[in-house]
This record gives C-alpha cells, sequence and structure tokens, in this order.
C-alpha cells in the first residue's frame, strides 16, 4: 500500500534532492511527528499503515517542506545539547556548531560551582538552558529583544524543569543594571547582508535579525566585546560564535579592547567557529 511506513521512506526521500542535504532524515522526522512515536518505531512496524487524516497531514508538511520550510519549523522543535527545544519563526533553529560553546565553557570550568553566566541574543533558550540544565548551581541570565522568542524561551525551560535561568527583555546588555559576571558567551547575529553563502531559504524563513549585522557581519560582535568588560568579573571569561572567515577579525577585537588569552575553537567542519578571551591574564591553565 503506497500509505505505508515503509512506501514513504522508500518513494519521499528522492523528491527532496536538490532541496535538502539530509532527505531520508527530513521524512523521517516528519512522519515521526505525525505519528508521534520515535525514529526505531518506524523500522520496527514499517509495514504499519498511515490513517487517512495522517497521510493528509503528513503530505501538507511534505509539500511545505518541498518549498524549503526547514523541518524543525515545521514540527515546532529542535534538539540541542540533550534539550527537545521549542522553535517557531521568531527563533533561530539551534544548530549542532553552536554546541561548541556550550563544550569550551563546560570543559574549561567543569569543577566551577556557584557561576554566575549572561547569554546575549538567547532565542529559544539553548546555549542558557544547555548551560543551566548541565549545571544546576549556576545562576544564568538570558538576554534577547524580542519578546516572542523570549516567550518560547520561558517556555522551554518550563518544559524541562530548568529553574535557574531568568529571562531579560532588551539589547544586548541594555536591561542589565550593575551585575557582573563569570561567563558571558553569545550567539549573535554575524552574516552580512551581502553574503552570497547565506542560503535563501534561510533567509526566507529564519529571522534576519537575529541572522544579519552592518559591518561585514562585525557589528553585533564589536558591540558585546566593545561594552563586556563592563560586565565582566575581574577574571571574567568571553566566548562568541562567529563565521569561520571571521576569526582573525574577532580575535583582534578582543585585542584591541585589552582583553586576553584569545582561543578558537571549531565546529564539527574543522573551521573556526568561535572565539574566547579573558578579561585579565590568568594564571591557570587554559583548557581548549
Amino acid at each position: 500500500m503506497a500509505n505505508t511506513i515503509k512506501t514513504i521512506l522508500l518513494s519521499y526521500p528522492q523528491r527532496l534532492n536538490g532541496i535538502s542535504d539530509t532527505v531520508r532524515l527530513d521524512v523521517e522526522c516528519l512522519l515521526c511527528h505525525v505519528l508521534n512515536v520515535s525514529k526505531s518505531y518506524l523500522y520496527t512496524w514499517s509495514e504499519k499503515q498511515l490513517t487517512q487524516a495522517q497521510l493528509y497531514q503528513f503530505n501538507r508538511l511534505f509539500d511545505e517542506r518541498l518549498q524549503g520550510k526547514p523541518v524543525a519549523y515545521l514540527t515546532g522543535k529542535q534538539g540541542f545539547w540533550n534539550l527537545e527545544l521549542i522553535v517557531n519563526e521568531h527563533t533561530l533553529i539551534p544548530r549542532a556548531d553552536t554546541e561548541v560553546l556550550i563544550d569550551a565553557i563546560l570543559n574549561r570550568f567543569a569543577n566551577a560551582s556557584d557561576l554566575t553566566v549572561l547569554d546575549l541574543g538567547t532565542g529559544s533558550g539553548a546555549i542558557a538552558l544547555a548551560l543551566a540544565n548541565s549545571k544546576p548551581s549556576w545562576n544564568v541570565i538570558a538576554v534577547d529583544n524580542c519578546l516572542k522568542a523570549l516567550t518560547i524561551a520561558k517556555e522551554n525551560a518550563q518544559r524541562h524543569g530548568i529553574d535557574n535561568v531568568t529571562f531579560l527583555c532588551g539589547s544586548w546588555y541594555q536591561p542589565l543594571a550593575n551585575e557582573s559576571f563569570d561567563i558571558i558567551v553569545s550567539n549573535p547575529p554575524y552574516i552580512d547582508k551581502n553574503d552570497q553563502a547565506l542560503c535563501d531559504k534561510v533567509r526566507q524563513y529564519e529571522p534576519n535579525n537575529a541572522l544579519i549585522a552592518n559591518n561585514n557581519g562585525l557589528a553585533d560582535i564589536a558591540h558585546i566585546i566593545t561594552h563586556g568588560k563592563c560586565y565582566l568579573k575581574p577574571s571574567g571569561f568571553m566566548i562568541i560564535e562567529h563565521g569561520y572567515q571571521q576569526a582573525k577579525d574577532v580575535a583582534e577585537l578582543f585585542k584591541q579592547y585589552s582583553y586576553t588569552d584569545v582561543l578558537h575553537y571549531y565546529d564539527l567542519a574543522h573551521h573556526k567557529r568561535a572565539t574566547s578571551a579573558n578579561a585579565e591574564i590568568l594564571k591557570t591553565m587554559i583548557f581548549r
């Protein structure tokens, strides 16, 4: 029958060729969403037929995927670190490359407790919630200037029972008072508006104000670095995600504003995806 799980897994992925690099995974995710089952179910019960209602829902979602709409927006969820997060058109889709920030922080501060962390541009809350969930004794403040994105971030915190994150609405440091932090982390907008590598579908569906920045993509990064020392403790640590071609420029910005111990971190493709620095020179060992 044309509406069995097996038939759909065999016939639908090829229709996504040229649209997606993960054609089979896309179909699996949509099927799991429609059937409300795990991926293993698809192969254990591959001869199961979809009901007419399920088939209609799947085809509707699949048609939207054919138009380029991301799977995460079709299902309303995306995995990040060890969490499944709600996402929508007001939030960027969390990506695996951003996990380099989490890994770097948790490795460096593995044995630290009672730290204060500031996540700037939190979006769905991915970075803040991954850190807070991994380190319940840490106090995390998550800032975003989009109230609708913060609503999603708060919902994600509630879904996972994470209560050590405070959410503030405002532009970068604007909603903060006189707080100072052990760690400032950010995945800010860093794509130049004329960047030909920016996929048209990403530009169409994901919030452009969370993707694109002025000054060749460096404007928001520069703002975070420039004002960061006012909010970092004397031994504070800052780490920022950026485009792989921006690593040198970000390092120079850190040095220009007298940060020290600048380090780069590599993503899954071995590109320089993040750069960190300290508010002052540390005499302890630096962990990559």
